[in-house]
């Protein structure tokens, strides 16, 4: 937290900031570990692009908005239970 209140780590690589949209969560599946990180990261740096970055990988994600709101993929609830 700073006297601004809390920042993300993630940095929007756009304007080179921490992030300050609505998602601050991701949580991804895909075929490694490395993948699903790398892929969790680049979503909550520009959620807007997360449904190519998921398909290019054939992967899937839910994000989770500051209110606590959880948007899936597709796919993902084939993983739920």
């Amino acid at each position: 937290d700073t006297p601004l209140g809390p920042k993300h780590h993630i940095i929007d690589p756009t304007r080179g900031v921490p992030t300050d949209h609505e998602y601050v969560l991701a949580t991804v599946l895909a075929e490694s570990a490395a993948v699903a990180d790398a892929l969790a990261t680049a979503m909550l740096a520009d959620p807007e692009r997360a449904d190519r970055a998921l398909a290019g990988h054939r992967a899937q994600a839910i994000l989770v908005t500051r209110r606590g709101d959880a948007f899936m993929s597709p796919g993902m609830d084939g993983y739920l239970r």
